[in-house]
């Protein structure tokens, strides 16, 4: 079956009309999402019954449903959350079946949007039942979660008693674009910064906030787009700005704004392995840095402040979910793990594979078995801290 990525109008239109949809998908996409693509959108039921607690759960199916989604399924449906799983691909009938004893709804439509664009069909699918919601959460298939043995996220989320909540925050470390050189890193956290923001691969909203006729409001008028950048921007750091302004309580579950204190709580050998298992997604000025390091002086001659100041500076410039996995899993207790982290040819896919099968998770296999399958199907838009 032909796959349609939303790059291209749905419908089958004639030349004509295609350049038309074309020319209003770039010129006005919220109403081209709204007026046209919603046409395409198809709404079925699942097994698992309405529940006050929702967990609008996005995919992107390109091989199918894996053994993964399902593992995901069950975790909301245990911790009492009633799925509306978001397909932003069209799925084969066996697909469908395959999900709807997991599933309360399943919402399949165009690829138009990035995340937010799954996000938002989803959150005006269900806009009558926003303000008699307990708890509604956004999650993606661009991490394996949750990890086995690791924190319960959501109860976690939910137990910080708080109107919003991420799994992370991100853009909070000052001069994070200034300082080109980690001997002169500093790691400061300011929560002022207008790029900080809660990173949309997991969000957890309460009742207050669900209930404020701004809410909706925000989510309507959110302009999608197909631009990555446009979608961090808009959506991701846009969403999080506009609860910050508006007062709402905030907060998330892997605190990194204390990395300073954590690192200097950590003898020489634990600082060791934290940076010997750094990740470097799209940096390769990074890596090579980090090999000349591990090579010459060598990881056993850093001093404790080298190896701090390098950590500081990729951890801020790359984000601690893509460069430092293994450190937020085994400190920090983080139960979800990247999966565009995993490329094939590259030197970090061998201490990530090691990654997987230290944790002893019954999912290893499973993740392993995926991870050449979704290394580049990240529907969230990661942006560094």
């Amino acid at each position: 079956m032909a796959i349609n990525r939303g790059r291209v109008p749905p419908g089958n239109p004639g030349i004509v009309k295609k350049a038309a949809l074309k020319l209003f998908q770039n010129v006005f996409p919220r109403q081209f999402s709204d007026l046209y693509l919603s046409r395409f959108h198809k709404i079925s039921q699942g097994s698992v019954p309405a529940s006050k607690k929702v967990a609008i759960y996005l995919i992107f199916p390109k091989t199918g449903i894996l053994p993964t989604h399902l593992h995901s399924l069950r975790y909301m449906i245990e911790n009492g959350y009633a799925p509306l799983v978001v397909a932003n691909l069209p799925l084969l009938p066996e697909d469908l079946l395959v999900l709807q004893p997991y599933a309360w709804q399943v919402l399949e439509r165009p690829n138009f949007g990035y995340d937010f664009g799954g996000y938002r069909a989803a959150i005006l699918q269900i806009e009558k039942m926003l303000p008699t919601l307990d708890r509604l959460v956004l999650l993606n298939d661009s991490a394996w979660f949750p990890l086995a043995g690791k924190m319960n996220w959501l109860a976690e989320a939910e137990a910080l008693g708080k109107d919003f909540v991420g799994a992370m925050e991100s853009g909070f470390i000052k001069n994070r674009g200034k300082v080109e050189s980690s001997e002169t890193r500093k790691w400061a956290a300011d929560r002022t910064r207008k790029n900080f923001h809660y990173g949309s691969y997991a969000l957890s909203i309460g009742p207050k906030l669900l209930g404020d006729t701004g809410f909706l409001k925000w989510w309507k008028k959110l302009r999608i787009s197909q631009g990555r950048h446009r979608t961090i921007r808009r959506g991701e750091t846009g969403f999080s700005q506009w609860v910050l302004r508006n007062g709402f309580s905030h907060g998330s579950t892997t605190e990194m704004a204390d990395l300073g204190e954590v690192f200097a709580a950590m003898d020489l050998p634990a600082l060791r392995h934290v940076f010997e298992n750094l990740n470097f997604f799209d940096a390769p000025k990074r890596s090579h840095e980090h090999e000349i390091l591990t090579t010459c002086p060598g990881v056993e001659n850093l001093t404790r402040q080298q190896l701090e100041q390098f950590m500081f500076f990729a951890i801020g410039q790359g984000g601690a979910a893509m460069t430092a996995p293994r450190f937020l899993i085994e400190q920090k207790n983080h139960t979800f793990l990247k999966k565009k982290i995993f490329r094939p040819n590259v030197r970090e896919t061998a201490a990530l594979i090691a990654l997987i099968n230290d944790l002893g998770d019954p999912m290893g296999p499973d993740m392993l078995a995926e991870r050449g399958l979704t290394s580049a199907v990240s529907q969230t838009a990661d942006k560094a801290v």
